[in-house]
């Protein structure tokens, strides 16, 4: 994950130069965040929508718990779990710390809430729980 997301920095770098994009924006996300950035076009977690079915650590839709877990991947900076489908205690772990770092509702169960804000997170060059630190 952490090669990926690098390789991904490295390409966003070498776009910005190449399209003369460069100055006072690059100073401060690079004060706000590591030097790891991901463009916004990278998120690929199988098709994800905000219309997900509602998801927790009874849920046996392994398809829906795999994009979930790609999501928290792409939103925790501070967490990597598998992505197996099998909504484990990892999965319910990385689930309470987003909602806690998105001031959501903190109940472990990914529904109408908790989906469209992983889809945004996921879709961000930033990460939830950067500077959130909820242990």
């Amino acid at each position: 994950m952490v090669r990926k997301k690098i390789a991904v920095s490295l390409a966003a770098t070498a776009l910005a130069v190449g399209l003369g994009m460069s100055g006072a924006g690059s100073a401060t996300a690079a004060s706000v965040r590591p030097a790891v950035v991901r463009p916004l076009a990278t998120v690929s977690c199988g098709g994800h929508t905000t219309n997900e079915p509602i998801t927790n650590e009874y849920s046996t839709n392994s398809s829906a718990v795999y994009v979930l877990q790609c999501l928290l991947n792409l939103s925790l900076y501070y967490v990597t779990i598998a992505e197996d489908g099998s909504f484990g205690p990892a999965t319910l772990a990385a689930v309470k710390r987003f909602q806690t770092c998105d001031d959501l509702t903190v109940d472990g169960s990914v529904g109408p809430q908790t989906w469209p804000a992983l889809v945004s997170w996921a879709n961000s060059t930033g990460w939830v729980d950067y500077p959130c630190d909820p242990s």
